[in-house]
């Protein structure tokens, strides 16, 4: 990305990244094709995009790859066809203006995760049309990203909470699982929505994360359920993913990097960064959620 910058004067709209071999890679933009220098081990990106430099050879593939490069001159973005690399690239989107609501004292114990990340959800979508907060809206969303906890929030996430039959567990609110869909009729009923509910709570992580990351890319945000070493068992509101996509071409593909982007409903911190595989993390619910006027 330096070297691209350092080039072009600009980042790379659509980047694309290059493997040519162990130690020599490549980036270049996939939407124009721009492409920058890139140097390492005395293999250039410009000489193999021209097609004056061979790909080195890999273990077990003999002399197929350099005689593939000759035969089709194919450039680097179109080499991958030909099994001659390995071809990666970086999915990323945050959606912008999920309000920093956070739990407050209700009967007795604090209101709870579940009831506060639907409440997100709900100001999320306060931001785009729908009326789905009490009170004015101004005063119930932050584009500064303060911490808001007004009596208009406190009364939806507890109205929320009854429907959901929420209770105390020591000082904490807990929900049944099967009961976490029912905050939709805070939306239904009180402020008269269409919301829609789609909860998965069977599968592996990376079930759960696909779930997850196929709400957030048709724009809507996603309540997760997680455990993990810091943290213990949480609800929050997603808002976001980054995904680092492998493809090698003579083996089919598969997912890297894989983590998720939330709100966690407290003062401080607001925003978490939740990665597979990373401090024991577990994910034990996603449940997607559209809302729309009727």
């Amino acid at each position: 990305f330096e070297n691209f910058q350092s080039e072009h004067k600009r980042a790379p709209k659509n980047p694309a990244i290059y493997r040519f071999s162990s130690f020599s890679w490549g980036i270049e933009d996939a939407d124009d094709g721009t492409h920058s220098t890139l140097s390492v081990g005395g293999y250039d990106f410009k000489a193999f995009r021209a097609g004056e430099r061979f790909l080195m050879e890999r273990p077990g593939q003999g002399d197929f790859i350099k005689r593939s490069w000759e035969f089709y001159g194919k450039p680097a973005s179109d080499a991958k066809k030909f099994n001659l690399f390995w071809h990666t690239y970086l999915e990323t989107k945050n959606l912008t203006g999920m309000p920093n609501y956070r739990q407050h004292t209700y009967n007795g114990c604090a209101v709870g995760c579940v009831g506060t990340a639907w409440g997100q959800i709900y100001g999320y979508w306060e931001q785009r049309g729908r009326d789905a907060v009490a009170g004015a809206p101004s005063t119930n969303t932050s584009s500064t990203g303060a911490v808001v906890n007004n009596a208009n929030t406190r009364a939806m996430t507890e109205g929320i909470n009854e429907y959901m039959d929420t209770f105390c567990r020591g000082s904490e609110g807990a929900t049944d699982w099967s009961k976490i869909p029912l905050g939709r009729n805070w939306g239904r009923t009180d402020r008269r929505l269409r919301v829609e509910t789609n909860q998965k709570l069977d599968g592996s992580d990376k079930a759960m994360y696909r779930h997850t990351r196929r709400g957030l890319r048709d724009n809507r945000p996603t309540m997760i359920a997680f455990v993990d070493n810091d943290t213990g068992s949480h609800a929050v509101a997603a808002y976001g993913f980054t995904q680092m996509h492998d493809i090698w071409s003579w083996l089919g593909s598969d997912d890297g990097y894989e983590s998720l982007r939330v709100k966690t409903n407290w003062s401080s911190p607001t925003d978490l960064t939740l990665t597979l595989g990373d401090n024991g993390l577990n994910l034990n619910m996603s449940m997607r959620i559209s809302v729309n006027n009727r």
